[in-house]
């Protein structure tokens, strides 16, 4: 279960680390409001910075948010609607999920079984026709 939290939790920075770097792309290098140097250094530039390029800054970063929440939102609805299509009324017990676990198991064991007879069955055919020659 961890595995899959820490897997959401990789997909999540991902999406949200792609929408911000589009928001920044489209709303501040794009029209000029700041250069990337200046926002990579943002902590020591932001002194440098007029209000309104301040104001534009937060407003980037406020709409990458939003849309990242608005991404999960949705994530959310499909992952609500997958658990009600898997939801069973009347779902087996673990003991019978054991239970048909261990016949699958049963019969890929035999099948298998089977495959190594008929291999070996085919090898010993082939060997005896190429003595005959």
């Amino acid at each position: 279960m961890a595995q899959v939290r820490m897997l959401g939790g990789s997909i999540g920075i991902a999406a949200s680390t792609a929408i911000l770097g589009v928001k920044q792309r489209q709303q501040l290098f794009d029209t000029g409001v700041v250069t990337p140097l200046q926002l990579n250094s943002l902590r020591n530039s932001i002194n440098e910075l007029s209000f309104q390029q301040v104001h534009r800054v937060q407003q980037a970063y406020t709409d990458a948010f939003n849309e990242t929440m608005a991404v999960c939102a949705i994530l959310s609805g499909i992952c609500v609607l997958v658990t009600v299509g898997c939801w069973q009324k009347n779902p087996m017990t673990m003991e019978d999920r054991r239970k048909k676990q261990g016949q699958n198991e049963a019969m890929r064991q035999h099948a298998l079984g089977e495959a190594k007879a008929r291999a070996v069955a085919i090898k010993a055919t082939d060997a005896q026709g190429e003595m005959k020659v």
